[in-house]
């Protein structure tokens, strides 16, 4: 069983680097035989060497907008959810809408690495642009205290960049570390 998941570990390491090294340089370095791949990912699969949030399950053509309609649908799944601290995660405010954050999180991550990660990227900046703005214009008409919905938006992006594993400089070069910093999770 080691032995088998030490090799199972080598032979996509190897194969990783191999894929890497041809995007790299694709007239001197060959894309690995075709039917290794298939073969491996089955071994893989089998053996629990996948994430299931990273895997590409169809491809398809770009879809102008895609970014956009996920951000709005979002933003209207968050008016419907809270924090709770309990289970450190978002939850419906009323049992019957029958939203939860996790898997709402999970769920967009998923349909979102189905395309070019440029839609990832888009939607992250719709997603910073209205935390900045939402705080921005809490800034003129409140004590300081950030708005509901940015603190709402804060912790979605922070699940979402939790769990597709983007790193939080990415994060922080679309909103301010101190925002970042600022809220809490009460």
């Amino acid at each position: 069983s080691k032995l088998l998941s030490c090799s199972l570990s080598a032979v996509n390491d190897s194969l990783i680097k191999d894929v890497r090294a041809h995007y790299q340089r694709p007239d001197s370095k060959e894309y690995p035989a075709n039917p290794l791949l298939p073969e491996v990912a089955k071994h893989l699969d089998t053996a629990g060497f996948n994430n299931p949030l990273t895997k590409i399950y169809i491809t398809s053509e770009p879809l102008h907008g895609l970014s956009c309609v996920m951000f709005l649908f979002v933003l209207e799944q968050l008016q419907k959810l809270k924090w709770n601290k309990k289970i450190s995660t978002l939850t419906a405010k009323n049992q019957r809408d029958g939203v939860d954050g996790g898997p709402l999180v999970v769920g967009v991550i998923t349909i979102l690495k189905q395309f070019h990660s440029s839609h990832t990227t888009q939607f992250l900046r719709y997603l910073a642009q209205y935390v900045n703005v939402s705080v921005s214009g809490a800034k003129a008409s409140r004590n300081g205290n950030l708005p509901t919905n940015a603190i709402s938006a804060l912790l979605f992006l922070e699940q979402f960049c939790s769990f597709s594993k983007i790193d939080r400089k990415i994060v922080d070069s679309l909103v301010p570390a101190y925002l970042l910093d600022r809220f809490t999770h009460d």
